[in-house]
């Protein structure tokens, strides 16, 4: 349909979200800034923050117009866009510590996780 290659059975199309921050060739903004934003943005501070921007030397705003460099927020999206491989994470394979005060109660992988503290 529409020229475009039909999927394999029984998979489904992925929506991807072409902003900056899920592309390849984005650089984010420092940490520190990051969180100084988000404190402002969640009530914590009130000191007014503005949304720190990242940069990327591969923005492509219209088609047949070279790349250039850029100064752009998380949200930015250009025609250049290369999304990020997906962190592979492996489920239950997290470090678990529950504590109460000080005390350690208990320490260990998240599949064996006793039931009365789920």
């Amino acid at each position: 349909m529409n020229g475009l290659p039909e999927l394999p059975a029984g998979r489904k199309p992925q929506r991807v979200n072409r902003s900056c921050r899920n592309c390849h060739h984005w650089h984010a903004p420092a940490a520190t800034l990051l969180a100084a934003y988000d404190a402002f943005r969640e009530g914590v501070t009130k000191r007014p923050v503005k949304q720190p921007t990242g940069h990327c030397d591969q923005v492509l705003l219209a088609e047949g117009r070279p790349v250039s460099f850029s100064t752009t927020a998380p949200g930015f999206s250009c025609l250049n866009f290369e999304a990020i491989e997906p962190l592979q994470t492996i489920p239950g394979d997290g470090l678990v510590i529950i504590c109460e005060g000080d005390q350690i109660l208990w320490q260990g992988q998240e599949e064996d996780l006793p039931d009365k503290y789920r």
